[in-house]
């Protein structure tokens, strides 16, 4: 299963950033990504996984200036909105085995591609 997320998603110093700001920033910032995350989970036509998977996160960034462990720190995000729309039944460590990241640059197409695959 594969769907692609456009754009960019919070970084870490975002997320810290909005907790700091007051005790209700960090929280909307959460579920407003998620939401986002969900609407299109909705339009890819994944089917729920009731097996163990492997988690492939393909970074796609408009440019260089975002430290990777930021960008990644959005993952957190993506598994809650797969859990949320039962394509996986839970992200602990017994559905989800790994997560796999690679992070490029692309100008034109910046966002995310999410693969899930069976795990072996």
């Amino acid at each position: 299963m594969k769907f692609f997320i456009p754009g960019t998603l919070p970084s870490l110093n975002e997320v810290i950033e909005a907790n700091r700001r007051n005790k209700y920033a960090g929280a909307m910032l959460k579920r407003e990504t998620q939401k986002l995350i969900e609407a299109y989970i909705s339009i890819s036509n994944l089917t729920p996984a009731d097996y163990p998977v492997v988690i492939e996160l393909s970074w796609q960034e408009p440019n260089n200036r975002r430290d990777v462990d930021n960008i990644q720190s959005s993952k957190k995000f993506i598994l809650d909105a797969l859990v949320e729309m039962k394509i996986l039944p839970n992200d602990t460590r017994k559905w989800v085995t790994q997560i796999h990241d690679t992070v490029t640059t692309d100008k034109e197409h910046p966002g995310v591609w999410v693969l899930i695959r069976r795990a072996e």
